[in-house]
C-alpha cells in the first residue's frame, strides 16, 4: 500500500484499496492523483470496518469523529453498481 501519511480510497480493476495512514507520525499532503483515486485526505483519522455474509463496510473516520467517506460494497456487484 506503500508509506503515506493521510487517508486514501482507490478503486483499481474493481478493487478497493485504503490507506489509513493518519497516525502516529507528521501527515503527508495529499497529491490528488493516482490510479483509481476516490477520495484522499490529509487528516489523522482511523477506520472502522465491518463485515458480514453479505456485505463489507468500510468507514473513514478523523480524530474529530467526522466520517470522511463511508463505503459498503455488496456481495456480486461491482464498484460501478454501487
Amino acid at each position: 500500500a506503500g508509506h503515506n501519511h493521510f487517508y486514501a480510497h482507490c478503486v483499481v480493476n474493481d478493487v478497493n484499496h485504503f490507506t489509513f495512514g493518519g497516525g502516529g507520525s507528521e501527515l503527508h499532503p495529499v497529491s490528488g492523483t493516482g490510479e483509481g483515486l476516490k477520495m484522499s485526505v490529509s487528516t489523522y483519522n482511523y477506520g472502522r470496518i465491518t463485515l458480514t455474509k453479505d456485505k463489507f463496510k468500510v468507514v473513514a473516520v478523523d480524530t474529530n469523529g467526522t466520517i470522511i467517506d463511508n463505503v459498503g460494497i455488496t456481495a456480486g456487484t461491482t464498484d460501478a453498481e454501487q
